[in-house]
């Protein structure tokens, strides 16, 4: 096992500069994106800007930042496999953007590899990579050291399925599958206790919130495809769930409702259950790493905390530089 007391070291000192809520209302209060831009230097952003580093950087400069960590995370731990919870969702929205420019947008290549663009640097896979595996079928043998020897074969399960009914959200649904199969047998080698938890618990979050979208949105029950059956949830719960009245009786998530308006739309009332589950899976990493001197975690909880960050500051930025009302962005900003 590898020694993770020296990385553990590094963090509880980078923790500090973390967004706090004395900062985030100094960059909210800031009367222009030029002085929330200098409140931006006080984190952990002051390496990778220099003199000629302008406000309008903002982006490129929190990218940098989390570039970083990523190298960082990497390196002193060895790529713990805990930390393909964070790289691997990156790869699965990467290859679902690559898809449909391939099969929907008709191009024969992946010509913009950027956030701009909708694509996540965080992942395993750079944009060759990527072009190679969807334009390809081609696998870089280090991806297949997790994917598996048979990820060629679901590949052209996704060539055959497109041609069949070219609906595309079975393909993404399919990538959603394999994601979690590809977790699962990750967790399952760590023999990590705290990751098999977080595995049941994500499981059970991403199956609660397709039942309430497909209850609350679309007024049908949830397809069994579109049921994820590795979790704590079980498709016998979610099977007759048809109303509201009937998703307030699912055992394992009925607390999300607790402060929940009945004057809100179906849209409004989706959207406030996933900000609270998202916030269930937070205070459990964050509960998770509280202590620990020597554990995956630490930096597992670390650099989902810088991604959030990092998600806040640039909507912050991005406020500034439209003139978004202070109060709006207070508003806006709960939902992160």
């Amino acid at each position: 096992m590898t020694d993770l007391l020296f990385v553990t070291g590094q963090i509880r000192a980078l923790e500090t500069r973390l967004l706090t809520i004395n900062r985030l209302d100094r960059m909210i209060g800031a009367k222009t994106p030029h002085e929330a831009f200098r409140i931006l230097i006080e984190l952990q952003y002051a390496d990778y800007i220099d003199e000629e580093a302008k406000a309008e950087d903002f982006d490129r400069i929190i990218e940098q930042g989390l570039l970083e960590t990523k190298e960082l995370l990497m390196r002193e731990t060895e790529n713990n496999p805990g930390l393909q919870f964070l790289w691997l969702p990156a790869d699965i929205n990467n290859l679902k953007r690559a898809f449909k420019l391939k099969l929907l947008d008709k191009k024969s290549s992946l010509e913009h590899f950027s956030q701009t663009h909708g694509f996540s640097l965080l992942g395993n896979l750079d944009q060759s990579d990527v072009e190679n595996i969807v334009w390809n079928s081609v696998i870089p043998e280090e991806f297949l050291n997790y994917l598996g020897d048979n990820f060629g074969e679901q590949l052209q399960y996704i060539e055959s399925q497109w041609q069949d009914d070219q609906n595309f959200s079975k393909i993404e649904f399919f990538l959603d599958q394999l994601y979690f199969e590809i977790l699962y047998t990750i967790v399952q080698k760590s023999g990590n206790r705290f990751l098999k938890d977080l595995f049941l618990l994500l499981v059970d979050i991403t199956n609660f919130k397709s039942l309430t979208r497909s209850v609350l949105m679309r007024e049908e029950p949830l397809k069994k495809e579109c049921f994820i059956p590795l979790g704590t949830l079980t498709w016998t719960e979610c099977a007759e769930v048809s109303s509201k009245d009937q998703l307030l009786k699912v055992r394992l998530f009925s607390s999300v409702f607790a402060n929940i308006s009945d004057q809100d739309s179906s849209e409004e009332l989706v959207l406030t259950i996933e900000r609270q589950l998202d916030k269930i899976y937070d205070q459990f990493l964050h509960e998770g790493q509280s202590g620990e001197i020597n554990s995956i975690q630490v930096p597992l909880s670390y650099m989902h905390r810088r991604i959030q960050n990092a998600k806040m500051l640039k909507f912050i930025m991005f406020s500034k530089f439209h003139g978004i009302p202070t109060e709006t962005i207070y508003e806006k900003i709960r939902a992160f």
